[in-house]
């Protein structure tokens, strides 16, 4: 056990005085959140506005619509972000009343469900395109049959519904 002398006490209540001013979180939170914050999505928007329309122009190949639809979610994911982004940046600034807190509060919950459905679509499509590049590579012969169209198609539709049914149900808890 440490004794205490009284340097670790003069150590003690110099600690205990210090203080923290808001207006530096509040800098700090405009100024990373708020502005670094908006130029990443805004780049990230760029980007998959970029490879949207580049798989588009080539060839309606599985792979190339299912790198599409991954674009796609990632867009719609920085998009409800950049929705989101002005509550976590800028709140002491807009909620100066009950009513605007209310209503940036429902536009928060909102876009945030929407982030969770658009990050989980994400990940399964991450999932689908894993699973067909391993089939192309270890079963060349019967990619074809297993991983149509048909079936692409299906699968991303039965996700992308039980990703909003899932999703959707955290509107009651968040509000």
């Amino acid at each position: 056990m440490a004794e205490t002398t009284e340097e670790n006490i003069g150590l003690l209540t110099t600690a205990s005085q210090f203080t923290v001013s808001t207006a530096h979180c509040a800098r700090y939170r405009l100024v990373v959140i708020g502005i670094i914050g908006s130029l990443v999505i805004l780049l990230g928007l760029v980007g998959n506005l970029l490879t949207i329309a580049i798989m588009t122009k080539g060839k309606d190949i599985i792979i190339n619509r299912l790198l599409m639809c991954l674009a796609i979610a990632d867009g719609l994911l920085l998009a409800f972000t950049g929705l989101n982004l002005p509550f976590r940046g800028f709140e002491p600034y807009i909620t100066t009343t009950k009513m605007s807190s209310c209503y940036f509060g429902l536009i928060e919950a909102i876009s945030t469900i929407c982030m969770w459905i658009a990050n989980q679509t994400s990940t399964w499509f991450i999932l689908i395109i894993t699973w067909q590049r391993y089939l192309s590579i270890c079963i060349p012969l019967k990619v074809k049959s297993l991983c149509s169209k048909k079936r692409v198609n299906i699968f991303i539709a039965v996700m992308v519904v039980f990703n909003i049914a899932e999703y959707s149900l955290n509107f009651f808890r968040i509000t």
